[in-house]
C-alpha cells in the first residue's frame, strides 16, 4: 500500500518562500549595500536599534622629504547612523484547508500578491530616503529622460566625486524606462543588447557603464515648495561654517516654503574632486535636508550635504582656501526646477552610496506558529494565529528596516 505524502506547509517553508518572493520583487534595494544588524561585520556596530556605518577615511598628500606632523596626519574617522525603525507588514487570512496546497499554489494565490505590495513599499521608502540626501542632479523637471547624454552626465557627476566605475546602477520609473529604450534604439550596441531591449521592453544589463538600468514602479516623485520664481535669492555667507548644516538665504517674501530634497546652487561655489582637490568646473549642488518656511524675509535652510573648504584638508569638497572664499556673501542662489513643480527622482548610484539595514523582530509566544528567516541581509518574520470560530488563520508578514545615505556624492538624481 502506497504511503500518503504529507503536503502540509510548515512555517519555515512558507517564510522562506515569502522571503524569496520579496527578494525577487525588490529593485532598488537589491542593488545597494545591505546590512543585517546581527552580523556585526564590515565595520557595522549594533547599538540599540541603530547601525553605525563607518565612512572611508580621507587624506591629503604632501610634497618633499619631510614627514608631515600635527593635525595633518591625524586620522579622523567619520560615520553615519542607520536607524532601523520602519516596520511594514502585510496582513491576510486563509483557511486551514489552504495549507494542504503545495507551495507553488499557496505562493501564487496568497503569498505573491501581498509580498509584491510589501516589496514595492520597501523600495519606495528606501528610494525616498536616498534621493533626499543627494544633491548631484541632471535632467529637467517635467521632462522624461530619453537620451544617452543624461545617463552619461550622471556618470560624469559620479566620476567627479571619485566614484568607482564598478558596481554602478540606475533605477528609473516606467516613463523613463520607455523613453530610454526608445531613445537609445539608434545607438551602436551589440546586437544581443538591442535584441534584449526590444524583446523585454526593458534596458539590458551592462549599458553605458551601468551594471543594471532597472525599471521600478516605486520611484518617488518630488514636489518643490511654494517659493516664488520671480524672487532673487542671495546667500548670507557669514552664516556658513566648515561642515555646518545650515545656510541662511535672503530675498524671500511672504511665507514661501522649500521642501526636503530640493536642490540649489550658490553662484561661485564650485565643487572639487575629493582626491585631487581640483575644481570640477561645476557648481556644488546643495540639497535641502528638511522642510522650511520663510520667516523675516529669510530661510534658514538645513542642508543634507555640508561643505568643506581647503581648511578642512582631506574633507574638502568645494573650491576655496576658506569658507569665506568658497561662498561669497550675497551670491545668487538658484534652485532646480520650478516652484511647486513635480518630477520623478530616478537615481544613478554606486552600490555603497546607500545602506539599507534590517533587523530581527521578536518571535512571540503562544501563537499558532511563527517563523523568521534571513536572506541576503533581509530579515522577515511571519506570525499566524488560529481562530476556532471561523476555522481560519489571520497571518501577518513583517519586515523591520531603515536606510541611510552613506556617500551621497557618489550618486546622481536624474529628474523626470
Amino acid at each position: 500500500m502506497a504511503t500518503a505524502t504529507n503536503n502540509v506547509l510548515t512555517p519555515n517553508i512558507i517564510t522562506k518562500e515569502a522571503l524569496t518572493i520579496l527578494h525577487n520583487n525588490i529593485v532598488f534595494c537589491r542593488n545597494v549595500n545591505r546590512q543585517y544588524d546581527n552580523s556585526n561585520t564590515l565595520g557595522v556596530q549594533k547599538n540599540s536599534g541603530a547601525i553605525r556605518i563607518r565612512l572611508p577615511n580621507k587624506y591629503v598628500t604632501n610634497t618633499g622629504a619631510a614627514l608631515a606632523t600635527g593635525d595633518t596626519i591625524d586620522t579622523v574617522e567619520k560615520a553615519v547612523t542607520l536607524t532601523v525603525g520602519t516596520q511594514r507588514h502585510v496582513d491576510t487570512s486563509f483557511l486551514t484547508e489552504e495549507l494542504t496546497n503545495d507551495i507553488d499554489t499557496f505562493s501564487e494565490r496568497i503569498l505573491a500578491p501581498g509580498i509584491s505590495v510589501l516589496a514595492s513599499m520597501f523600495d519606495y521608502d528606501m528610494m525616498a530616503m536616498a534621493y533626499a540626501g543627494v544633491g548631484n542632479s541632471v535632467g529637467t523637471q517635467g521632462t522624461v529622460p530619453a537620451t544617452a547624454s543624461l545617463l552619461l552626465n550622471a556618470h560624469k557627476k559620479m566620476s567627479h566625486a571619485a566614484t568607482p566605475m564598478s558596481q554602478r546602477y540606475c533605477t528609473v520609473d516606467p516613463s523613463a524606462n520607455a523613453g530610454l529604450v526608445d531613445g537609445l534604439k539608434g545607438l551602436f550596441n551589440a546586437s544581443g543588447t538591442i535584441s534584449e531591449n526590444y524583446r523585454s521592453g526593458l534596458m539590458a544589463d551592462n549599458q553605458l557603464g551601468f551594471r543594471e538600468i532597472a525599471m521600478s514602479q516605486s520611484v518617488p516623485v518630488h514636489t518643490n515648495g511654494t517659493r516664488l520664481d520671480t524672487d532673487t535669492f542671495a546667500v548670507d555667507g557669514d552664516t556658513i561654517t566648515e561642515g555646518g548644516t545650515t545656510i541662511d538665504v535672503d530675498g524671500v517674501t511672504g511665507t514661501e516654503t522649500l521642501t526636503a530634497g530640493e536642490v540649489f546652487t550658490i553662484a561661485g561655489c564650485f565643487a572639487c574632486n575629493p582626491e585631487t582637490k581640483q575644481s570640477t568646473g561645476e557648481l556644488y549642488q546643495f540639497v535641502v535636508g528638511a522642510d522650511v518656511t520663510a520667516a523675516g524675509n529669510q530661510w534658514t535652510i538645513t542642508i543634507a550635504n555640508p561643505i568643506y573648504s581647503a581648511a578642512s584638508e582631506g574633507l574638502q569638497n568645494v573650491v576655496g582656501a576658506s569658507m569665506a572664499a568658497a561662498v561669497v556673501d550675497g551670491s545668487t542662489v538658484t534652485f532646480v526646477g520650478t516652484a511647486s513643480g513635480t518630477g520623478p527622482q530616478n537615481l544613478a548610484y554606486h552600490k555603497d552610496s546607500f545602506v539599507v539595514g534590517t533587523t530581527d523582530l521578536e518571535m512571540p509566544n503562544g501563537v499558532h506558529f511563527s517563523s523568521r528567516q534571513v536572506m541576503d541581509g533581509i530579515s522577515m518574520r511571519i506570525v499566524r494565529q488560529y481562530r476556532i470560530d471561523s476555522d481560519d488563520i489571520p497571518c501577518r508578514i513583517d519586515i523591520l528596516y531603515g536606510g541611510v545615505v552613506a556617500r551621497g556624492e557618489t550618486a546622481c538624481r536624474i529628474w523626470g
